[in-house]
């Protein structure tokens, strides 16, 4: 799942440094079956788009950082909300089948606070 992991925003194509702007704000609230089809999930994501063919889900977080190692900071984070993102994942498959989907913790209060990867599912 991270072998993709992207930690540099400097390296960013143009279409996902477009999902970084906080004024082209697209959210949306989806609601579905759980896998086992038992259960309604509910979920908001901050931003989802399709750009070049792929599906962003980008998780916006307005903590800050401190202290000296962003990089260990942000890897934590990848670490607490990266399953999260994840079931994002699962449930915007169901409903888009065909694009490869891109998932993003975003800190734009923090230096260099952007993570992606491609989604497991």
């Amino acid at each position: 799942m991270r072998s993709s992991l992207v930690k540099s925003p400097g390296r960013l194509a143009s279409a996902s440094a477009s999902v970084r702007q906080p004024c082209a704000r697209i959210s949306a609230a989806v609601t579905t079956r759980a896998d086992d089809g038992a259960a309604l999930v509910h979920v908001t994501l901050d931003r989802t788009l399709i750009a070049n063919g792929i599906r962003w889900i980008v998780d916006f977080k307005t903590g800050r950082h401190e202290g000296a190692n962003v990089a260990r900071f942000l890897d934590t984070e990848l670490e607490r909300y990266g399953e999260q993102l994840e079931r994002y994942a699962r449930v915007m498959r169901g409903l888009d089948s065909r694009s490869r989907l891109r998932l993003a913790l975003y800190y734009p209060l923090v230096e260099g606070g952007w993570r992606e990867w491609d989604a497991a599912c």
